[in-house]
């Protein structure tokens, strides 16, 4: 089948991460991309630029949960734009080795690329690399995900 690649507009991005987050929590990309080999899709990249607003308060640099929670929301733009669980939603559950080699600051464009995705049945992981340039500023060497019923995340949110 060879390589390919697929787009997920900003507009669906928004439109995906608003309905899972809300709007002042989901991460503003400015584009999502899919590469899929075979079928399969085995990398994503988004992309978000990094405003004085994203760093305010934080001495002016970017928080690394904010990197970890991009990461997560690049996966959750996956697994809804593809209906990779029709009828669920996936649930960040947590990850391993999470690591900050550098600041990122206002004006930078940050690089989220999401490899090693493996999914079965509802449960999933994948690594990730966060960029700016070609300077790598963090890695995630394992994140796990589960799939839930809209009736279990609503309980969820409830119980919150």
């Amino acid at each position: 089948m060879g390589k390919g690649y697929s787009c997920i507009s900003n507009v669906t991005a928004k439109s995906i991460l608003s309905k899972f987050f809300g709007d002042s929590k989901r991460i503003p990309f400015s584009w999502v991309t899919l590469t899929i080999e075979d079928g399969l899709t085995t990398q994503i990249d988004a992309r978000w630029s990094i405003t004085t607003e994203d760093v305010k308060d934080h001495r002016g640099i970017l928080q690394g949960v904010l990197v970890q929670e991009a990461a997560s929301q690049a996966v959750v733009c996956y697994a809804i734009a593809t209906k990779l669980f029709p009828d669920h939603s996936p649930m960040f559950l947590g990850s391993d080795h999470f690591r900050l080699h550098a600041p990122v600051r206002a004006n930078d464009e940050l690089h989220i690329r999401v490899t090693d995705i493996n999914w079965r049945g509802k449960k999933g992981s994948a690594s990730a690399v966060a960029l700016v340039g070609d300077k790598r500023v963090a890695t995630i060497s394992t994140m796990y995900f589960r799939a839930n019923s809209e009736e279990v995340l609503e309980r969820i949110g409830t119980a919150a």
